[in-house]
């Protein structure tokens, strides 16, 4: 997690250009749909995973569909997850927006 202390989000629509919590089109932004299927995916959780706790993921994933960003009075942010049928398959298993780690795509293009 990235956190800058001068920089802040001035709305919330411009979080949502900085940080995704969705698939990028495969047509449109190749490179980005193969890092996020790499390395966005919340895949190994189950039973024998770590953060697997009182039969549910710890982080809370899959998380829902949601048309807008919300940012909730104690700072925590639940991100726009769109359900725009987008899908990846990983080991035969298939996910789709609400399984993506929200990520920034400046930074995953970028490291």
């Amino acid at each position: 997690m990235l956190i800058l202390n001068k920089d802040k989000f001035l709305t919330l629509v411009f979080s949502d250009l900085v940080v995704r919590a969705g698939l990028p089109d495969a047509e449109l932004e190749l490179q980005l749909y193969h890092l996020v299927k790499t390395h966005m995916i919340h895949v190994k959780c189950g039973p024998r995973a770590p953060f697997f706790r009182d039969g549910a993921c710890r982080y809370h994933f899959p998380k829902s569909f949601r048309d807008c960003t919300l940012l909730h009075y104690h700072g925590f942010v639940q991100y726009r997850r769109t359900d725009d049928g987008c899908t990846c398959t990983i080991k035969r298993k298939v996910y789709d927006n609400r399984h993506v780690v929200p990520y920034s795509p400046y930074l995953l293009l970028k490291y």
